[in-house]
């Protein structure tokens, strides 16, 4: 059930410069160095995983977001816009692969692990949307070293203030459109980018770690994990959740200014790797997978 609950926030032009709630500094993790990746690794002794992730049942019916005119601040509109959830599931209607789907390793260490071969993330504000770009990619999640940087830009010619929460916790102003900047995550996990000035539908995810095996799966659910050492690993698929948990609202306006979902669903399969193989792997979604009657942090 959907708990509503009333922010202390002032006008929405305050919001546009200090957001809703004021975010505590982050402790840095200095006892954690940058790892060094691929001191042991022998490519020529690798094996690989392909799979596909599929959705089994009915497909949800995600409705998007009602937003009032104001909430646009200087972009004025008669009537409610709708905005699309961004965390609702892509299914292919024909192959029920799950599109966007994100599949990872967990548990290689990183001396025989592949150097790091995924290309910068950056973060583009643009048409009240995150856009991260990842080498051709560009879709809602982003794949960064620990201790790299990721770069955020607005494209908007309006003030932005982006909100991180997760493993990295911060505000960022924006001021000036096409003016980038950057921001180093020294922890490991998942960095949920929100919007803190009304945009309360806008997600973006950067999952940070030391080595590499990250991958989106592709229109059909598909996905392969190359080069990976021989061992014995988590093969993890995670996906956000689109249903709400709570919302906060504006109580002079009535607008909602934050909206904050159920947990990440995880599923995960152990899996064997062996030198010159390629592990079959599947993963099966469902809606009750989603539904979720416990607190809307960490996963399951």
């Amino acid at each position: 059930m959907k708990r509503s609950r009333t922010s202390a926030c002032l006008l929405p032009m305050v919001l546009m410069f200090v957001g809703c709630q004021p975010v505590p500094a982050a402790v840095p993790e200095a006892a954690l160095p940058v790892a060094e990746l691929g001191t042991r690794f022998q490519p020529d002794a690798t094996g690989a995983i392909a799979g596909q992730v599929v959705w089994t049942g009915d497909a949800p019916v995600v409705e998007p977001f009602a937003v009032l005119p104001m909430s646009l601040y200087y972009e004025f509109a008669k009537d409610k816009v709708l905005k699309e959830n961004p965390n609702a599931p892509a299914i292919d209607p024909r192959s029920r692969g799950v599109g966007n789907a994100v599949v990872f390793l967990r548990g290689v260490a990183p001396a025989v692990s592949r150097p790091w071969d995924l290309p910068p993330v950056q973060v583009a504000i643009r048409d009240h949307r995150f856009d991260v770009h990842q080498g051709t990619g560009i879709g809602h999640y982003g794949f960064v070293r620990r201790g790299q940087s990721v770069e955020i830009v607005s494209k908007q010619p309006v003030h932005q203030m982006v909100r991180a929460t997760g493993s990295a916790y911060f505000n960022l102003a924006l001021v000036e459109p096409e003016l980038p900047r950057t921001r180093t995550l020294p922890r490991h996990g998942v960095v949920e980018l929100s919007n803190a000035i009304n945009c309360f539908w806008m997600r973006a995810y950067l999952f940070v770690d030391d080595h590499p095996y990250y991958v989106r799966t592709d229109s059909s659910g598909r996905f392969v994990l190359r080069d990976v050492p021989p061992g014995r690993y988590e093969l993890v698929c995670w996906m956000p959740s689109w249903r709400e948990a709570s919302r906060d609202l504006d109580p002079e306006w009535g607008m909602v200014l934050r909206v904050t979902f159920d947990r990440p669903v995880e599923k995960i399969q152990p899996v064997t790797i062996e030198t010159g193989r390629t592990l079959d792997a599947r993963f099966e979604m469902q809606t009750a997978d989603f539904v979720d009657d416990q607190p809307a942090n960490g996963s399951r």
